[in-house]
């Protein structure tokens, strides 16, 4: 006789089981899922943040660093301005003559802007002015005459034409525009038209006489000025930016939200700082030894609490050109 075989099932309870063990599981799967994305989101914000806070405390820092030197000259009062200022070109930026190479503004007021970009309200600009020296360039014989056109220089490569340029020795200083190129004698400042400019939108010389002669001993350096301010991006946030003398402005570093300035002030000439104020309480920009930098930056995306990553950089920085 054949027996018969049974077959045994889940039975209804064990599938209960299962299913609700095998649901533990996933809902702990899906944690670890969504603290990694979040984890992934942290760690995003974080470098954000690090990344444009730490350049913008670097960029300024050192632009503040080199601010304010003219090679051995120390009073601007002493550059001769040969630039015409009715020339369309020509902007205050180029404006050097008896000029502080720090100026600042507290709080900027609503609706301001730099070309096409717009000023976020309440924060702070600065505006750093100085020259920059052009390599090993060497005054050659025959030095110029006062009233001559030519400045001879051994060699000239280096210099554009149509570029602003600053002569300087120890007793003055001449701001002229080259208008003639000649690598291998030097440079021109006559004035009239630019023709076939290498930089754009040159400003012509008003008067071609320089302010006395110079010899063996002169430098020439390029004068600029540089002017950062927080404004609003392409992508609705805000960043910082820079304006070079007439160029547009230009983005630094995305998701700055805010600078703040504090001017270290010598009050007792002692070449030390006796006062840490804002540009509007600053006795005189002259006396400022250093400068304090505070930035607040936020990171692009949007943490899991629904706020963004902010974080609050600060350094002070020396005006080396001032305290040496």
């Amino acid at each position: 006789m054949l027996k018969t075989q049974y077959h045994r099932g889940y039975t209804l309870i064990e599938i209960l089981v299962a299913l609700a063990l095998s649901g533990f599981l996933l809902v702990g799967v899906l944690q670890i899922f969504i603290n990694s994305k979040d984890i992934a989101k942290l760690t995003q914000g974080f470098t954000e943040v690090q990344d444009s806070g730490r350049f913008a405390t670097e960029i300024t820092s050192r632009e503040i660093r080199r601010a304010d030197y003219w090679g051995c000259l120390r009073d601007t009062t002493a550059i001769f301005d040969h630039l015409d200022q009715s020339d369309d070109d020509w902007d205050a930026s180029m404006l050097f003559t008896g000029e502080s190479g720090i100026d600042g503004v507290e709080s900027s007021a609503a609706n301001l802007t730099f070309g096409l970009i717009k000023i976020k309200a309440s924060t702070d600009i600065i505006t750093l002015k100085g020259a920059v020296a052009l390599g090993d360039l060497v005054i050659d014989k025959p030095y110029m005459t006062e009233g001559s056109a030519r400045i001879h220089i051994k060699d000239a490569s280096s210099i554009k034409l149509g570029q602003r340029l600053l002569i300087t020795d120890c007793s003055g200083a001449d701001l002229f525009t080259n208008t003639k190129n000649n690598p291998s004698t030097g440079v021109n400042h006559n004035t009239g038209t630019v023709q076939n400019s290498e930089v754009s939108d040159p400003v012509d010389n008003a008067t071609k006489p320089m302010s006395h002669t110079y010899d063996g001993s002169a430098q020439i350096l390029i004068p600029y000025t540089k002017t950062f301010f927080i404004g609003e991006n392409p992508v609705g946030g805000h960043s910082l930016y820079v304006v070079e003398d007439q160029s547009a402005p230009s983005e630094l570093a995305p998701g700055v939200m805010d600078m703040q300035i504090l001017y270290g002030e010598d009050l007792t000439d002692n070449r030390s700082v006796d006062q840490y104020v804002a540009a509007d309480a600053v006795t005189s920009m002259d006396k400022v030894m250093s400068i304090k930098m505070e930035f607040e930056v936020e990171s692009a995306n949007t943490q899991t609490s629904g706020n963004k990553l902010t974080r609050t950089y600060s350094k002070t920085t020396n005006i080396r050109n001032r305290t040496l």
